[in-house]
């Protein structure tokens, strides 16, 4: 029974992508959202930091090239504030038989994302990945972690951050507001 229900279900999927790509000539992005599980949570869950700590785990259903991956993560500040440092603390994919550290092949920074709407100003942290930073095979999952700071090590207030997981006191994808793009389509 269970096998059955699988094959219809598949097959009804497969025919809402057919029509969304012949339609629309991509994939939707609802059906896009089906070719990962995303799962994340903030290493340090107060309200006031002086370093914003996130981690990430990208799980394939089936193999992707990592360097069309982008990772975003927003924040949100009463001000302007200078141009926070980023920091990768890891980067790898593992499980299928993949124990790939590629931490060198990542690349991330921090940049003003919006025009400022008063009185508040949004900060995107934004990670993409070099064109040789291979796959993530099926069933093996991309683990990142990151972190960013001000220049002066100033405090961050979190609690009005679109990423920020108060919560979450490990990988949950109990969340709405990953921000993950794949091949140039919005996927979380």
């Amino acid at each position: 029974m269970h096998q059955a229900f699988q094959k219809i279900i598949y097959k009804v999927v497969t025919c809402i992508l057919l029509v969304s790509i012949i339609t629309t000539g991509t994939p939707s992005k609802a059906m896009a959202a089906t070719i990962m599980e995303v799962s994340a949570y903030n290493q340090v869950r107060d309200r006031y930091t002086n370093m914003i700590y996130y981690n990430i785990k990208i799980h394939a259903l089936e193999d992707l090239d990592i360097s069309k991956l982008e990772i975003g993560y927003h924040i949100e500040e009463d001000t302007s504030i200078p141009t926070p440092n980023f920091y990768c603390d890891y980067c790898g994919v593992v499980g299928n038989n993949q124990n790939d550290n590629i931490t060198q092949k990542l690349n991330g920074r921090v940049y003003l994302y919006n025009t400022p709407k008063y009185p508040k100003y949004v900060y995107r942290m934004e990670v993409t990945f070099d064109e040789d930073s291979g796959f993530i095979k099926k069933n093996s999952t991309l683990e990142v972690k990151v972190r960013f700071a001000k220049p002066d090590w100033s405090i961050f207030d979190q609690s009005n951050d679109y990423s920020f997981i108060p919560d979450a006191t490990d990988y949950t994808s109990d969340r709405s507001n990953f921000l993950i793009e794949y091949d140039g389509d919005y996927i979380y």
